[in-house]
């Protein structure tokens, strides 16, 4: 992916209330102030997103000595000392990526496949847990010719579409792999949808070469699509990476009414992923806030197949938050009293 530049104000606050929310210190109001003074005199060059050759963003500013002082200051303990946040590699981790590189040609390589491949086992974890919990909610096991179905939420190029995948029908074997491994011989169809997937990948549908999987790609957020709650009754919901919680000028106005969407389409399941424990801990306290009494977590913690690779500790200016995939949630959303069906469009159809 090219170099791009932060493109408002408001994502350049964002990017800096961010750093301050993962460290725990409070982004003040003279310091909001400041930084839209800051943000007025920076030039071309001086905001913008790199690759770090790892398939991540980072975001490198150029920022005025007096405003870089003052950041730090606010960051900083009444010793001087700077925060810091670790995210240690796991003896679960170890195990379970070791295991998988034992029956590859590079046994050695735990790492660079966890890098590659968490995105594939954290949902393959989450079909196996799904298959699994579906009489918690009363809705039974799913019959073995019914289709499992699956929505990934805010996919896009950087992750579903990335690590390696050539295209929507690699992507389609791929996920037919995952669910052959989670739950045998089942037929599953997916939904991808997100503001990020490839805009020639929009309004595809693929066909694993088995006939069991199906594939389909909207981009666009799952309420942006016309389709009734309750068509989604029963679905799957898995987002990677969702930044749930977060003080996000796109994320706080996207998510409300994507969590409205889970709450009609009731009984559903939803997994969410992390790249930290800070980002986890803010997005499970949102889904309570925003599910209320609906939620039931059944698992809340570091995710096993959360990727290896990364610092084990990161500072506020080292430009990267964590680990893909490193705490993930299972959780399920049970109906409420006054539900109601209506006329629907399916968007697994």
């Amino acid at each position: 992916m090219a170099d791009s530049h932060l493109s408002s104000v408001e994502e350049f606050v964002a990017s800096l209330k961010y750093f301050f929310f993962l460290f725990k210190r409070q982004f003040t109001p003279s310091l909001e102030q400041a930084a839209r003074a800051q943000w007025q005199s920076l030039s071309a060059g001086d905001a913008t997103v790199k690759e770090d050759g790892q398939n991540n963003p980072l975001v490198e500013l150029r920022l005025d000595p007096a405003f870089g002082t003052a950041i730090c200051a606010a960051l900083a303990d009444s010793g001087g000392n700077l925060p810091s946040l670790r995210i240690p590699q796991t003896p679960q981790q170890l195990e379970f990526w070791q295991a998988r590189a034992a029956g590859t040609m590079f046994p050695q390589a735990s790492v660079e496949l966890s890098e590659i491949t968490s995105h594939f086992e954290t949902i393959r974890e989450a079909l196996t847990w799904h298959v699994s919990s579906a009489m918690a909610v009363g809705a039974g096991p799913v019959p073995p010719g019914q289709p499992l179905r699956v929505c990934l939420l805010g996919a896009s190029a950087r992750y579903e579409y990335a690590a390696g995948v050539s295209g929507v029908e690699d992507l389609t074997e791929r996920l037919a792999a995952v669910v052959e491994s989670a739950a045998p011989g089942r037929p599953a169809e997916f939904v991808l949808c997100g503001r990020d997937v490839p805009a020639q990948f929009h309004g595809k549908v693929s066909t694993s070469r088995s006939g069991l999987v199906v594939t389909r790609h909207h981009m666009g957020y799952l309420h942006d699509l016309p389709a009734e709650a309750s068509s989604l009754s029963g679905v799957l919901f898995i987002a990677l990476h969702s930044g749930i919680g977060l003080d996000h000028p796109e994320l706080s106005t996207s998510w409300p009414p994507t969590l409205q969407k889970l709450r009609s389409a009731a009984p559903a399941w939803l997994v969410v992923s992390s790249f930290n424990v800070v980002e986890h801990e803010a997005a499970e306290r949102a889904l309570r806030l925003g599910l209320l009494s609906q939620l039931a977590v059944d698992t809340s913690g570091v995710n096993r197949v959360g990727s290896l690779h990364g610092p084990e500790v990161v500072g506020p200016f080292d430009g990267i938050q964590g680990k893909r995939n490193y705490c993930v949630l299972h959780a399920r959303i049970s109906a409420s009293p006054t539900q109601q069906q209506g006329e629907e469009w399916d968007i697994f159809d």
